[in-house]
């Protein structure tokens, strides 16, 4: 059972869905720079166990070698529609996020 929603707040099932639309891009861009990329943790379980997200999980876990990391930023900031952007923290610290600019 979800949580009560605060007004303009997203439910479980929209973020999940707006998450796909931003891992689809994510393949795309991929596909196209040949950017090596996979899913693990919770992503994979839920591709495998649910044929889409665990039911309660609301975040993607994408990984890829540093080398195609790098490139796939390069291409990103070129290739990602209008309303997405990246904050990329230092690769050493191995974290970067995707944030819309406008809510999805």
């Amino acid at each position: 059972m979800e949580s009560p929603r605060v007004d303009g707040e997203l439910s479980l099932r929209e973020v999940q869905l707006v998450t796909l639309a931003i891992l689809k891009k994510i393949e795309t861009i991929c596909k196209e720079e040949y950017i090596r990329w996979w899913v693990m943790y919770g992503t994979l379980i839920g591709a495998v166990r649910h044929h889409g997200f665990i039911p309660w999980d609301d975040d993607l876990d994408i990984l890829m070698f540093r080398e195609d990391y790098f490139q796939f930023l390069h291409f990103a900031k070129e290739e990602l529609p209008e309303e997405l952007y990246i904050r990329a923290i230092e690769v050493d610290v191995g974290e970067a996020s995707f944030v819309p600019k406008v809510g999805l």
